[in-house]
């Protein structure tokens, strides 16, 4: 039996939509499917304050950009990070300054605060694997030292913090995936949520995700053409990613239910294993994007990764650490206390198949090679 890492999930809504698109438009963005997606996430987080762009990479571009970064002003963030969050800062001048993560694989707010110094203007903290962050230390430290939050939700759709509030909706700025790897896909695609009550920064927004112009009011009817305002970028997603988010928001309930279910089979099924030698998660992954399981000994990972692949089941690693890379070393964070054990993760941390057309069958033989693997090898 072949088991892939990854399927993704379709229905015939996707087709239906995009011969939609095709018909009776020319596929560019502000569309109708685009304002029937804007409405459904406008409503799950709780505001109008929702754009949409061609990636989350680009949401987090902008997010950074709109906090009013200046050259050489520092951003702290998990060096267990994908590089967009990074380069994002890069990009608007600053500095990236990278901390260890916490058991759950999640910012450490201790690290947080021993990294915060006089040019320290904000944080971009990552709700990991589909489980909420802590945010009450932070939003505290936020507060004591005039910090914004930014929240790396790329993959949070669907999960809501201890209080009930969405991922995503409790910093400054909030960022949403909709990769074609996320539990609801358009292909490519990302949201950014305004959460700063600032009616300027709001309309900062609108400029810069139409290329810097004020093409909103245009569209709105309040002026009769459009021009150059200030500095922006081509952030809007195509009508054709938004046709198949759109399918996939009308199947989201059913894509959630399946996941959470699967991730829950793997946690019973599981936990009377983990111990010294091999953990998983401690929070609960509430849209079952990422099954993780995490190995004392790299050794054992690579161990366990070949051992699966030889029975025909895919399982990979995840993010190579930041500061561990070629072009990471040069940013404040490499050989601070901590940051040693995380460099480990890239050859620690294992993920197994999750995904909604994960069949009973195929996920029973995955936890049969699972618990094969740790009873030979963890005794």
């Amino acid at each position: 039996m072949k088991i892939p890492f990854h399927r993704p999930f379709w229905s015939d809504l996707e087709e239906k939509n995009l011969i939609e698109v095709i018909s009776h438009s020319d596929g560019s963005g502000d569309g109708c499917f685009t304002g029937h997606v804007q409405n459904c996430l406008g409503k799950m987080y709780g505001t109008d304050k929702v754009l949409l762009t061609g990636s989350a990479s680009l949401a987090l571009e902008m997010a950074i950009r709109l906090t009013g970064l200046q050259p050489g002003d520092e951003v702290i963030m998990p060096s267990f990070n994908f590089p967009s969050a990074a380069n994002s800062v890069l990009l608007a001048g600053g500095v990236p300054v990278f901390v260890e993560t916490g058991l759950d694989l999640m910012i450490d707010s201790a690290a947080v605060r021993r990294a915060v110094t006089e040019r320290t203007k904000g944080i971009l903290l990552v709700h990991y694997a589909g489980a909420a962050a802590e945010l009450e230390d932070l939003m505290a430290l936020a507060q004591e030292q005039k910090l914004w939050i930014v929240e790396d939700a790329a993959q949070g759709f669907g999960v809501k913090d201890n209080e009930g509030n969405p991922v995503g909706t409790r910093g400054d700025f909030g960022v949403v995936s909709f990769h074609g790897t996320k539990v609801v896909s358009g292909g490519e695609g990302g949201a950014l949520i305004v959460n700063q009550k600032s009616q300027v920064v709001w309309e900062r927004a609108l400029r810069m995700h139409q290329k810097g112009t004020n093409r909103n009011a245009f569209l709105q009817g309040t002026i009769d053409r459009y021009s150059w305002q200030g500095i922006g970028m081509s952030a809007c997603p195509s009508e054709f990613q938004m046709a198949v988010l759109d399918a996939q928001l009308e199947k989201m309930d059913e894509i959630l239910e399946k996941r959470r279910k699967l991730w829950h089979c793997y946690q019973r099924a599981l936990a009377p294993f983990m111990g010294e030698a091999v953990r998983m998660a401690d929070k609960v992954s509430q849209n079952g994007h990422i099954f993780w399981l995490c190995f004392k000994e790299a050794e054992k990972a690579k161990l366990f990764q070949s051992w699966m692949r030889e029975h025909g089941i895919a399982v990979y690693s995840h993010f190579v650490p930041l500061h561990t890379t070629e072009f990471g070393m040069r940013f404040r964070g490499n050989g601070q206390p901590g940051l040693d054990e995380e460099a480990s993760l890239q050859d620690r941390v294992m993920r197994l198949p999750i995904y909604p057309s994960l069949k009973e069958k195929e996920q029973n033989e995955v936890i049969r090679c699972v618990k094969d693997f740790l009873k030979e090898n963890l005794k």
